[in-house]
């Protein structure tokens, strides 16, 4: 599978985000955080940009 490595430093830490989509994270898409697979949870990743992970992967994505 072809992916986009994206990478926000955060108040959490830091994320590497394995985007399927070049352009935009999405449901599906796998999540380090720390360089270890990132806690199932609610994150915000930028200014309104937010991801719940789940088992380390983007379960959904909001703006709040």
């Amino acid at each position: 599978d072809l992916f986009w490595l994206i990478i926000f430093t955060t108040s959490y830490g830091t994320f590497k985000i394995y985007q399927n989509n070049q352009n935009a994270f999405s449901i599906g898409d796998r999540v380090l955080l720390n360089d270890k697979i990132a806690p199932n949870g609610k994150y915000k990743i930028q200014f309104m940009d937010y991801i719940t992970v789940i088992n380390g992967v983007i379960s959904n994505t909001s703006i709040f």
